[in-house]
């Protein structure tokens, strides 16, 4: 098992990025088709990535507007669900997201990576007020992801 580590900063107020982390109708602007986020400890993480999938867990923490963890669930039986953690840090001018994925398999690793890479890219943009376009890796496949 290994893990993601990713850093952005998002011109944007870490109240409005946080939202875009919680909130159905902001997550699906830049990542998934359809989303269901009952943003409480316990609370269902569903994301509709279409092709490449649903994705399911709960939310494990919520700190408002500083930190975010839930867990996956993975399709593979008997494998333990993956945590992902993010940090958001006010700066002049913006935010700083810090995002960690833990427990990934050593086989999707490589595709995880590229999927948040792409994903955070369009945060930034939905967050600043931007519109990042239609959802492309939801046309694909995880497997073309790890494949790619």
């Amino acid at each position: 098992m290994t893990e993601i580590l990713k850093s952005l900063w998002i011109h944007a107020n870490q109240d409005v990025v946080f939202c875009y982390f919680v909130e159905n109708e902001k997550v699906i602007a830049w990542s998934g088709l359809e989303a269901t986020m009952d943003a409480k400890p316990g609370g269902a993480y569903q994301l509709d990535l279409g092709l490449g999938g649903l994705i399911q867990g709960q939310f494990l923490e919520i700190r408002a507007p500083d930190f975010i963890s839930w867990e996956i669930y993975p399709k593979v039986e008997h494998a333990p669900p993956t945590t992902v953690t993010v940090s958001l840090r006010a700066e002049v001018g913006g935010c700083l997201v810090e995002l960690r994925q833990t427990a990934l398999p050593e086989a999707v690793l490589s595709g995880a990576s590229r999927a948040w890479d792409y994903h955070l890219a369009r945060l930034s943009v939905a967050a600043a007020g931007g519109s990042p376009g239609e959802d492309l890796i939801c046309k694909r496949t995880l497997e073309s992801l790890i494949d790619a």
